[in-house]
């Protein structure tokens, strides 16, 4: 920002401007205030607008992490159900097997 000894200098010498006695000293010196002033104005809305940006990309990603936590947590519960189910399955084959096995047994036991 500028102090008030700086702006009360370029009033002085846009008044001069408007007056028309502007020196070529004095012109370049306004130049180079417009530029400053032309400068900071998007450079300070860029910066807000680059700061806005990074919070709505740091939200973002919190979010994305929280995401990924929750699919690992899926996986992990996805997997312990299929292990149970592998071993229900398994238990079941083995059940079916004796009962098929037994059966074959006793047919050929009472075919004798």
């Amino acid at each position: 920002m500028w102090s008030q000894l700086k702006r009360k200098r370029f009033q002085i010498l846009r008044q001069r401007e408007l007056d028309g006695t502007l020196t070529d000293a004095e012109q370049a010196e306004l130049s180079q205030m417009n530029a400053e002033i032309e400068n900071s104005v998007p450079l300070d809305a860029a910066t807000k607008r680059l700061s806005e940006q990074r919070k709505q990309i740091e939200a973002q990603n919190r979010a994305l992490d929280a995401l990924v936590q929750r699919k690992q947590a899926l996986v992990n519960r996805l997997k312990a159900v299929i292990d149970e189910l592998e071993v229900e399955q398994k238990a079941i084959n083995a059940e079916f097997a004796r009962l098929i096995d037994t059966n074959q047994l006793a047919d050929t036991g009472a075919n004798r």
